[in-house]
């Protein structure tokens, strides 16, 4: 399933996304961006996702963090690990609802 070396919170992450049965990344997308808007946000970054096809022509996907909320996130490498697990529990959180709903 992956190839080359995967940062083990990102493999992480990956690994919960398909357990949790998300084969679109709009799902996501969703959380994404309703945390965003929100008044307190759970996550430290704001975050895109874009798809794109490699060079075989394969789809991917592409997590990005793209600017912190707090200004002085932008120097710490634990912001963006705290915010790749929070992605983990936030998938989680939103199946659960979903399977009690």
């Amino acid at each position: 399933m992956f190839t080359g070396d995967i940062d083990d919170n990102i493999f992480t992450l990956v690994k919960t996304f398909y357990a949790c049965g998300f084969r679109t990344f709009a799902s996501l997308e969703k959380l994404v961006r309703e945390d965003a808007e929100s008044v307190s946000p759970d996550l430290l970054w704001g975050w895109s996702l874009t798809a794109t096809f490699n060079s075989s022509g394969v789809l991917g996907f592409v997590l990005r963090a793209t600017k912190p909320h707090c200004a002085l996130c932008r120097y710490s490498r634990k912001t963006l690990n705290a915010d790749i697990s929070t992605l983990s529990e936030m998938l989680q959180l939103h199946v659960a609802g979903l399977r009690e709903s």
